[in-house]
């Protein structure tokens, strides 16, 4: 039986339904957008102790907060790169 934690992880790993609104909110110029799931995946990826990720994250809400767009942009190979480092460790 799996843990809550693993729940809550492999649940993350399955649903990647807002980075890809952060993606799609960042290709579309929309600052609104990127914010708020740059900000919901900061809270999440801390909940779930992925401490680097959610220091990216953190780092970039800081950008968007205080209407540095594309400093919060160029952070996204970063993410992406530790993004899927998580999936990858989730799903073996």
């Amino acid at each position: 039986m799996l843990s809550l934690l693993e729940r809550f992880l492999n649940k993350f790993a399955a649903d990647r339904s807002i980075y890809e609104q952060l993606v799609k909110s960042l290709a579309e110029k929309d600052a609104k957008g990127a914010l708020a799931a740059s900000h919901s995946l900061k809270g999440m990826t801390a909940n779930l102790s992925m401490l680097k990720l959610s220091e990216l994250f953190a780092r970039q809400v800081a950008f968007f907060r205080t209407d540095r767009f594309e400093e919060a942009s160029a952070m996204m190979p970063e993410i992406d790169d530790e993004f899927h480092r998580m999936i990858v460790l989730i799903e073996e």
